[in-house]
């Protein structure tokens, strides 16, 4: 039987609002994809999304019932001390460039987090003629909903 979530449920909507920012740690690990934004990134929206990820991130087994939900990760402590390493760097970063620590972070954040067993590097989405990578990517111009549809997921 399927089991149907209530995205009412603050607790249980944590499994929702780390999506965005699932979506953007892809951008992140990737230098080349990243190349391919064509409108600035904003630190502030990245942030926020961050924020919105890290109770996800800090979730834990032995609270499943409090939760709401189960986190399928493997290493709990790993993935909470990325999460907040992640959010740490994107305070202090300048996006007009993507230094190596927040490559490396974001790499590591998606594998703990078990979005990716193995993360292709070389992945470059494809995108439809007069489409950019920017209209793909939930931002201030384009919100996220359960229907968005991602070029990583």
């Amino acid at each position: 039987m399927p089991q149907i979530y209530d995205i009412t449920n603050p607790r249980t909507a944590e499994t929702m609002n780390k999506i965005p920012f699932e979506v953007w740690l892809q951008v992140l690990a990737r230098p080349h994809v990243f190349q391919m934004l064509t409108r600035p990134v904003s630190r502030e929206h990245l942030l926020m999304l961050c924020e919105a990820y890290l109770p996800y991130a800090r979730s834990r087994r032995e609270l499943v019932k409090e939760q709401g939900y189960l986190s399928h990760v493997d290493d709990e402590l790993l993935f909470t001390e990325l999460a907040e390493r992640m959010r740490a760097l994107l305070a202090a970063w300048s996006p007009d460039s993507l230094p190596p620590e927040i490559v490396d972070t974001a790499r590591a954040l998606l594998i703990a987090g078990g979005t990716q067993k193995v993360l292709d590097l070389d992945f470059t989405p494809e995108l439809e003629p007069g489409q950019t990578l920017d209209d793909m990517l939930i931002g201030p111009s384009n919100p996220w909903s359960p229907l968005t549809t991602s070029p990583f997921i």
